[in-house]
């Protein structure tokens, strides 16, 4: 398990719900080539939190937990179905179309999940979080909402090398028809701006 530390007095900022510690405030360690789970420890040692360490990028840490029992399937799976509930009410008959993921701001660092009639669009923020998330797991839980039946990954723009991935049925990612408030709209998933319809 790789341990982070910090150079600095940040407990109070991490507890109080920053979610990302910079490379220059951490300790140097050992270096990784991939995102993985850590504990970060403050500058007096003690544990502080659990963290999606990245090498990748000058965010060193994205908090994860502050619990003391790590992250597992069943956390995730929580936070999930949490992101879930906060979006219900914005699924309603004149809207098919929100924010099911928001990354940091329930508790997924650097993953985010838009919702575009029965198409799920997943992103990444960076390569560390694309190392990091299960994929897999996280379009089998999608695709298990009564209304999605495809999810399509779409690497965001420094990720370009990597391929686009799908989950669920095979569509027109490039033409989906939506509704918000009672418009209609078409996104295209694949060459439109973030998700698609930014």
């Amino acid at each position: 398990m790789l341990k982070l530390q910090l150079k600095k007095n940040l407990r109070r900022s991490v507890l109080q719900g920053q979610p990302w510690i910079y490379r220059d405030a951490l300790t140097p360690t050992e270096p990784t080539n991939r995102a993985c789970l850590a504990k970060l420890h403050d500058h007096k040692g003690q544990f502080l939190s659990w963290v999606m360490a990245d090498p990748h990028s000058v965010i060193g840490a994205r908090v994860i937990s502050t619990s003391s029992a790590p992250p597992n399937e069943n956390y995730y799976r929580k936070k999930l179905e949490t992101a879930c509930l906060r979006r219900a009410h914005l699924q309603r008959p004149d809207t098919d179309s929100y924010r099911l993921i928001n990354g940091e701001g329930d508790g997924l660092p650097g993953l985010v999940c838009d919702i575009y009639s029965n198409v799920a669009v997943l992103q990444t923020d960076g390569i560390g979080p694309y190392q990091f998330w299960d994929l897999d797991f996280l379009s089998e839980w999608i695709l298990s909402l009564s209304n999605i039946k495809s999810v399509y990954f779409k690497p965001r723009r420094e990720l370009e090398d990597l391929a686009p991935r799908v989950w669920g049925e095979e569509q027109n990612f490039s033409e989906i028809k939506i509704v918000e408030n009672g418009c209609s709209f078409f996104v295209d998933a694949i060459a439109g701006q973030k998700t698609g319809f930014f």
